[in-house]
């Protein structure tokens, strides 16, 4: 099979993305998160299946999330 389906959430509410993650864990996604974009870029695998991105990252734009994720993982679903 294609092995667990993998899931990114990019947002600077950690109680938000927390209970995001646990939601999705139980549907059975491998999740991890980022806070900012810092987070994001030293995140070692960015090969990811789905993406939830918010677009405001305190002082960061989703947008520049976005296109990060998209450069790792081109056929990543991403919603904002």
């Amino acid at each position: 099979g294609d092995g667990d389906r993998t899931l990114l959430i990019v947002d600077d509410n950690a109680r938000f993305a927390k209970t995001l993650a646990s939601e999705f864990r139980d549907r059975g996604y491998q999740v991890s998160r980022a806070a900012d974009m810092a987070s994001l870029q030293s995140q070692a695998d960015l090969d990811v299946d789905y993406a939830i991105v918010d677009l405001r990252l305190g002082a960061d734009s989703g947008l520049d999330a976005i296109q990060i994720i998209l450069r790792h993982s081109p056929k990543a679903k991403v919603v904002v």
